[in-house]
């Protein structure tokens, strides 16, 4: 602590006047350093609300500027409770007449005869294969689970697709089997090996679960109903493939003559509200822009951001944008004006006519589309925008298709006359394991006489029929088709499904030589899709069926989905950055790290850096004052103290003198 003067000898105020002299020397750029701190500060807190407003707007644009928006579908059902409907954003506008005649069933089995009298009663051992359709689960039954109540717990700690339960119908305890899935196609079958009392077959023991000694108290069946007339049948209630891009969920009958409406249409109602919030967050944005950099003419006085040059590039790119207009190479939408849209002149908030923005909508979404989303657009209806990037770069763009092939196997010539076909008698089975896409399906057999049809073409259809049904029944989920050639007396065996990894071969058990795939055939690989974007490779993606640009191409990140099975060429496709678009890419860049608000907020916060750099300057250049004044100061105390010493002893000294003439009598 300095040590400081008291104003003893002079009688001063020694502590105020140096307080007063420093604050004098130093007042006035203290006083500026404040002042500038506060308005430095109080602009970052601005820009802090205008980064606010800003990506609020931004997160309106989300709607308008995505393609997606303007494809969505609505589906609606005069009777949903009878028929639901779903549709996504390949489904064609239209309307269906639907009836449904028969619902899909999973098929349920329960133990026939003697109930059991407690569920811990025993059951035999020995193996249990059930089949569900899609593949055969072999279940042994030991000393460990051999109960009603093991059996049922082993059933469903198993693959197979199938529920166990224990029921009591009043005679006893049995157990109820059903499938997990509905139809036809996924009924169960149950095999009864190595039953412990010897006998396979009969209905005691473990073989009294095999299906002949079971009843069947619900029966498999595959649902029944009409689409505009048209008779279709599906192994589930929930059906995706009779109308393309539309899912129906059969949940009741319908009376007969009775059927349900169902109606898809463009889903404008979104794109209305998506329009609606891009308005609502313009305007907004306005308000702030306006309320940070106005003038207040009455006061003579601005607001905190007046003048600042990021409102004014902002606002600049803004309207600049707003006013432009894009391609549209399919209608004659180039701008917001031609959505009836119009700015005010007086503060730039936007507002539109609803007549004419419903006007464009309705009549086709895509051209609202063209003015405002990132979108590509084909003259061919096979093709669809599905997505694009921020690299994809605006152009004309050709785009083709070449389908994959599958894998096939074309059989050795078969005699169709003569006893070649019939397999009906003893040893005359053709059994056979075909392996599809990499799954191998259980034992195949064919026992029937396939001669019998007159002709060797009707021969050999009974042929093809019969051995397409008995591959696609043990392999459920790997499909092949059989094709007969009439003139060669051949069979061409093929996967349902193409590319690379298709593959198709057989494995003989017994006499696959009769249908001529011992030796002798010719088999062919399969092939991938090849598709074309821009005349360069792009990649096709099959499950998804897309066609996406490559990556470093001008077409990186455009993706078009393939309607159905369609391939060829496509002819071209135009691909479009709308406002809405352009507008979130602006902002994107402005609310950046290093984007615009964000450098100059950076530039303020430096600033006040600065200004904490000089105070703390000011500070030093204070003490220094105050150093010197008091030192001045006590300079001026010990004078003063020295004069006072003097004049103590000169007045002593000059006191100790007789007056002159003071002895001199009068």
């Amino acid at each position: 602590m300095p040590i400081t003067s008291t104003g003893i000898s002079s009688g001063l105020d020694v502590e105020s006047l140096v307080t007063q002299l420093v604050a004098a020397d130093i007042g006035g750029p203290a006083r500026r350093l404040d002042s500038q701190e506060a308005s430095y500060l109080s602009k970052v807190t601005a820009l802090g609300s205008l980064k606010g407003a800003v990506s609020g707007f931004q997160s309106a644009l989300t709607g308008i500027s995505s393609g997606s928006t303007y494809q969505g579908k609505s589906a609606s059902s005069t009777d949903a409770a009878a028929v639901g409907i779903t549709a996504n954003k390949g489904a064609r506008p239209s309307n269906y007449s639907v009836s449904v005649s028969a619902l899909a069933t999973a098929q349920s089995l329960a133990l026939a005869g003697t109930a059991f009298s407690s569920i811990s009663d025993p059951v035999g051992t020995g193996t249990v294969s059930i089949t569900d359709g899609a593949a055969t689960t072999t279940i042994t039954v030991d000393s460990n689970n051999n109960s009603l109540a093991g059996l049922a717990d082993a059933i469903n700690a198993s693959a197979v697709k199938a529920t166990a339960n224990i029921v009591n119908d009043g005679s006893g305890y049995r157990l109820l089997l059903t499938a997990d899935e509905t139809g036809l196609a996924n009924a169960l079958t149950i095999a009864v090996s190595s039953d412990s009392d010897g006998n396979d077959t009969d209905n005691a023991g473990l073989s009294r679960f095999a299906s002949a000694n079971l009843t069947q108290t619900v029966a498999a069946s595959d649902a029944a109903f009409t689409v505009n007339g048209l008779a279709m049948s599906s192994s589930t209630n929930l059906v995706t493939t009779a109308i393309e891009n539309v899912s129906l969920n059969l949940k009741k009958t319908t009376t007969a003559g009775e059927t349900v409406s169902l109606s898809i249409a463009d889903d404008t109602s979104s794109v209305t509200a998506s329009f609606n919030g891009f308005l609502k967050g313009y305007n907004d944005l306005m308000k702030t822009l306006n309320e940070l950099s106005g003038y207040n003419s009455a006061t003579g006085r601005g607001s905190v951001l007046t003048g600042d040059a990021t409102i004014r590039t902002l606002q600049s790119n803004l309207r600049s944008l707003v006013n432009s207009q894009v391609e549209n190479y399919f209608g004659p939408q180039k701008s917001l004006a031609d959505l009836g849209v119009t700015t005010s002149v007086s503060d730039g908030s936007l507002s539109v006519n609803d007549a004419i923005f419903s006007s464009v909508l309705s009549n086709d979404p895509l051209d609202v589309a063209n003015v405002l989303a990132a979108i590509g657009r084909s003259a061919s209806p096979s093709l669809e925008f599905e997505a694009s990037s921020i690299k994809t770069q605006e152009g004309i763009y050709s785009v083709s298709l070449t389908a994959g092939t599958p894998a096939s196997i074309t059989s050795a010539v078969i005699a169709v006359n003569g006893n070649t076909l019939d397999f009906s008698g003893n040893n005359k089975d053709v059994q056979f394991t075909a392996t599809v896409d990499g799954t191998t399906s259980t034992t195949i057999t064919l026992n029937g006489d396939y001669s019998v049809g007159g002709s060797d073409s009707a021969n050999l259809e009974l042929l093809r029929t019969a051995l397409q049904s008995g591959i696609n029944a043990a392999l459920p989920n790997n499909q092949v088709t059989v094709a007969a050639d009439d003139a060669n007396l051949k069979l061409t065996i093929s996967s349902a499904s193409a590319g690379a990894s298709s593959s198709i071969s057989f494995t003989e058990v017994v006499r696959l030589g009769s249908l001529g795939l011992d030796a002798g055939t010719s088999s062919t690989s399969g092939s991938d899709a090849v598709a074309l974007m821009n005349g360069g490779a792009a990649v096709y993606d099959a499950t998804k069926k897309t066609i996406t640009g490559a990556v470093g191409t001008s077409v990186e990140g455009l993706a078009m989905k393939v309607v159905g099975n369609a391939s060829g060429d496509f002819g071209n496709v135009v691909f479009s950055k709308g406002l809405g678009s352009k507008i979130n890419d602006l902002l994107t860049g402005i609310l950046a790290d290093d984007g615009l608000i964000d450098a100059r907020v950076d530039g303020l916060n430096t600033s006040v850096k600065q200004i904490a750099d000089q105070r703390a300057a000011l500070e030093l250049r204070s003490s220094a004052l105050e150093r010197r004044y008091r030192t001045q100061f006590n300079s001026l105390e010990t004078l003063i103290s020295q004069l006072n010493t003097t004049q103590t002893f000169l007045t002593q000294a000059l006191g100790g003198f007789v007056k002159p003439f003071s002895a001199v009598k009068k």
